[in-house]
């Protein structure tokens, strides 16, 4: 929804000055700057919340040095609340895949799924490590 990113550049802008002044007291506006300005990944995990390997995904998505990005689970066997939020994860919820995947997005366009934690992180860390 466009509304949203609107919203939070007008705020980013009413804060320049006091970015400019202060920086290190406005980390979490820097943050949100820096996604802004990109790149930026969204990061779809399908699996289950109880599964170890799900759960290592999580793991090492969180732990990337890439900062910039939007972390979304869709557990199979819980999946209607998402369903009606992000109306796109049936897609995601069609693949039969028993292994938990990860799905790294930049710029709305998706890599194939995997479950190989050392491509995950190297594909979040891909325009970090330039």
């Amino acid at each position: 929804d466009n509304r949203y990113k609107d919203i939070a550049v007008k705020t980013m802008n009413a804060f320049g000055n006091q970015i400019n002044r202060s920086g290190s007291g406005y980390t979490m506006m820097l943050h949100a700057i820096d996604y802004d300005f990109g790149p930026s990944y969204e990061v779809i995990i399908v699996g289950k919340k109880s599964d170890s390997k799900t759960h290592k995904i999580l793991e090492t998505v969180y732990n990337s040095k890439n900062l910039s990005k939007v972390i979304i689970l869709i557990d199979p066997d819980d999946a209607e609340g998402i369903r009606k939020m992000i109306p796109f994860s049936d897609f995601y919820l069609d693949v039969k895949s028993k292994e938990p995947q990860a799905y790294i997005c930049k710029n709305y366009t998706c890599d194939l799924p995997t479950s190989d934690l050392n491509k995950i992180e190297l594909q979040l860390e891909e325009d970090y490590t330039k």
